[in-house]
Parts: structure tokens; C-alpha cells; sequence
């Protein structure tokens, strides 16, 4: 139904700040290489719901635009793992301007 991509969303973000902080936690310098159990499930279906998402951008569906900034600023973010890598922050910045001009400042904020 229409909540569908919503789920979608939040599913994905959940899942990569679940996934960014065991590797914070375990102090490790690059996410994929990770040895915990959890971690590459998160990142899985963290994945494959951005690969959802970015599907229905590229299909020209505007809503889901500024769900996918803010999904890439997460990769991004999780990849660096431990440090916020310039590109993240500059994905960030790009994902809260997506954001207002959609109008859904509600997720400018979440950024």
C-alpha cells in the first residue's frame, strides 16, 4: 500500500544505524570487513531497501527522493565507521536541502 515506501524507509535507516553503531562500537576502520554475526544482515537488508528505494527514484517517483539522500548520507556514513567522512557530512547537507524542497521538512529535521 502507500505505507509501503515509508516501511521501506525507515526499515533501511534503522538498519544502518543499527549496523553503524556495533561498528563504532567494536572500533573497527572500515565496516565491510567486520566479522560480527549481526552486522552483515543489517547491512543486507539495509542495502536492499536503498536498492528499492533508489529503483522508484530512477522510476520518477518524487517523493522518494530526499528518502534516498538521507539513505545515501547513511552508506556513507557507515562505511567510514568510526569517523564521519567529509562525503557523508556532504550527503547529509544534500539530503536535508532534498528534503525542504520536497517539503517534508519533518525528515530535514531526522538529518
Amino acid at each position: 500500500g502507500v505505507y509501503f515506501g515509508y516501511d521501506a524507509f525507515h526499515q533501511a535507516i534503522c538498519l544502518y544505524g543499527e549496523a553503524r553503531q556495533i561498528a563504532q562500537k567494536q572500533g573497527n576502520s572500515c565496516a565491510p570487513t567486520l566479522s560480527t554475526s549481526q552486522l552483515p544482515l543489517y547491512r543486507k537488508h539495509a542495502y536492499k531497501n536503498h536498492a528499492l528505494i533508489d529503483s522508484w527514484v530512477k522510476k520518477g517517483g518524487p517523493n522518494h527522493v530526499h528518502h534516498l539522500s538521507i539513505l545515501d548520507a547513511e552508506r556513507a556514513a557507515l562505511l567510514s565507521c568510526t569517523q564521519m567522512s567529509h562525503d557523508a557530512c556532504n550527503l547529509y547537507e544534500k539530503a536535508v536541502l532534498d528534503s525542504i524542497d520536497g517539503g517534508f521538512v519533518n525528515h530535514a529535521a531526522l538529518t
